[in-house]
């Protein structure tokens, strides 16, 4: 078995990703645990805690929140961020959203969503990661 460090590593020509394992373990632990953990680790590795929230909970995770937890949400950054992070996002999302925001929002939102031109995918990852990093 060949390693790479922190990375991850090789195993019969199959990469492990140790960052992603980690993230997909704290996510099932109880929150006391989990908090714990994290606690230790940023004192230790602040960098990488971040990480592991981000890979933890991803822009799509947004359609488990309730009604109200996605409204807050949505309030706490600009309408010009969520047009550019929406701009692949899942049908499941886009009708978690519209069943959380009033009708004239929503309504304008979908309408900017649509009419928005090309975008370069590091942008629109940018824009998820700035409102998921917000929820942690």
């Amino acid at each position: 078995m060949k390693k790479r460090g922190s990375e991850g590593g090789t195993s019969g020509g199959i990469r492990i990703d140790g960052k992603q394992q980690a993230a997909d373990l704290l996510k099932h632990l109880d929150e006391a645990t989990r908090n714990r953990i994290m606690g230790e680790l940023d004192q230790r590795q602040p960098g990488l805690t971040t990480e592991l929230k981000r890979r933890m909970f991803l822009f799509e995770d947004l359609v488990r929140l309730e009604p109200e937890q996605l409204r807050k949400a949505f309030q706490a950054h600009p309408e010009t961020l969520w047009v550019l992070a929406l701009r692949n996002a899942s049908p499941a999302l886009l009708a978690a959203l519209e069943a959380a925001l009033p009708t004239r929002l929503r309504e304008r939102l979908f309408d900017d969503v649509r009419a928005q031109g090309p975008k370069a995918l590091s942008d629109v990852r940018a824009a998820q990661a700035k409102i998921i990093d917000s929820l942690s």
